[in-house]
């Protein structure tokens, strides 16, 4: 709701892997995962995908995902998208992730 994407356009497909795979494919325009729940090797092989697509990954608060982190999941969320469109998710999300965070 709060990137105004209506129920009926947003998309919940299968693992954290196909959605990102999605965006790299451009079938997606974003994906988005609030902290704590997505597992680092669920997003390891698809942020490279996503990245060699000219695309964008980094945790809620704009920062690239750390896959050396002590903890197994990304404590910041993830955020991937084709590019164009990401500093404006990250911008409508800052009120949710200064929140979470």
């Amino acid at each position: 709701r709060v990137l105004g994407v209506s129920e009926h356009r947003a998309r919940s497909v299968g693992s954290v892997g196909v959605r990102m795979t999605a965006v790299a494919r451009g079938d997606a325009h974003v994906y988005v995962q609030a902290p704590g729940n997505t597992k680092m090797w669920d997003t390891c092989a698809p942020t490279a995908l996503v990245l060699a697509a000219g695309g964008r990954v980094t945790d809620l608060r704009g920062d690239p995902l750390d896959f050396r982190a002590p903890s197994v999941t990304h404590p910041r969320g993830v955020v991937a998208s084709h590019g164009r469109l990401h500093e404006l998710v990250l911008e409508r999300m800052a009120p949710l992730a200064d929140r979470w965070l």
